[in-house]
């Protein structure tokens, strides 16, 4: 016995500082891919063209080009993948379930709610973004409301009624499909909910840095804490840790982050349940480390899948579906070998 508990902490800690040599990995390589992928796309540019335009920006096609088309998008992408990394990794320490995903509490169904109202009455879309962030927030109420005022322990309350409320959402979706005008409305909305980032502009990027990167940096500075998530009740209250405001908190910010992501770019899946797990297996438990690798791997992730997404056929493939492609199968393969393992 005492034997396995060796191994366990000896395979722990080798984990725990692979992941510490790969965060300044992760930080370096981000921003050589986000130059990478300011080169791709139907208008091919050289890196120093791109730099040019970035440092010395004028008044030529390059500089429209990146400024106003590919610097949005890479931008969009690597804050919305963070984004939905963290808060799949959020909701899988809450629940203590690999398993689980950032829309587990019905909120990418209220921001598609949200958005596909504001599409089918043609909103600008600025307020197609704040509709789906609002609507996003609102779907999550009912769960904090479950788990503040009923003091709700086991975690099967707290998913039933967010399933519930994504189901609710879900059905009001496709009435405003059911409703759309077929020629316009109709292919806009379905479009959308296959998750895309065409279109997107520097001030949705900047609508949705204001959320995510707040969020994202309240977390950084406080991922010591999850770890308490481990713990039981009376485990946490023995050492004087709050663990129901824990894990008030993380729901919301997961709930934050989720509804700023699906607002702007529409559901893309697989992001947050495989890009989590597999930091999961590269770093260990330790959420001082997992959190971080898991923020800039998803970054990076989204980032690759939307330039593929615009580069490997003639039109753009929806993101949902390269994610679910790329991501289905690649967690399968990480599960299977955790099988093996064990």
């Amino acid at each position: 016995m005492r034997e396995n508990e060796t191994l366990r902490k000896t395979e722990n800690a080798a984990r725990r500082n692979r992941g510490r040599l790969l965060i300044p990995v992760l930080l370096a390589a981000l921003p050589l891919m986000m130059l990478l992928s300011l080169c791709l796309g139907r208008y091919p540019l050289s890196p120093g063209a791109v730099l040019g335009s970035l440092f010395a920006p004028g008044s030529g096609a390059a500089a429209g080009i990146v400024w106003n088309i590919r610097l949005p998008r890479v931008c969009a992408a690597v804050l919305t993948g963070a984004a939905l990394s963290a808060a799949g990794l959020l909701f899988q320490l809450v629940f203590r379930h690999p398993m689980a995903t950032p829309d587990l509490l019905g909120t990418s169904s209220g921001a598609s709610f949200g958005a596909a109202l504001g599409l089918l009455l043609g909103w600008v879309p600025a307020a197609v973004i704040a509709g789906g962030f609002a609507a996003g927030l609102i779907s999550v109420i009912p769960v904090l409301l479950l788990a503040g005022i009923r003091r709700e322990k086991s975690p099967v309350g707290l998913i039933l009624t967010g399933l519930v409320t994504g189901s609710l959402f879900s059905g009001a979706v496709s009435c405003i499909k059911l409703l759309a005008d077929e020629s316009n409305r109709l292919p806009a909305i379905t479009y959308w909910l296959m998750g895309s980032l065409n279109g997107v502009r520097e001030a949705d990027v900047l609508r949705c840095a204001a959320v995510i990167l707040p969020v994202c940096a309240l977390l950084m500075l406080t991922r010591y804490r999850l770890n308490l998530l481990d713990l039981t009740d009376d485990e946490a209250a023995s050492m004087g840790a709050r663990i129901r405001l824990i894990r008030g908190g993380c729901m919301l910010c997961a709930a934050v982050l989720t509804a700023a992501s699906v607002s702007v770019c529409g559901v893309i899946g697989w992001v947050g349940l495989f890009i989590p797990n597999l930091c999961r297996r590269i770093t260990g438990e330790d959420t001082r480390v997992m959190l971080p690798c898991a923020v800039l791997a998803g970054g990076a992730f989204l980032l690759v899948m939307d330039d593929l997404s615009r580069t490997l056929l003639t039109t753009e493939i929806p993101l949902g579906i390269l994610t679910a492609a790329v991501g289905a199968p690649l967690f399968l393969l990480i599960w299977l070998k955790g099988r093996r393992e064990e």
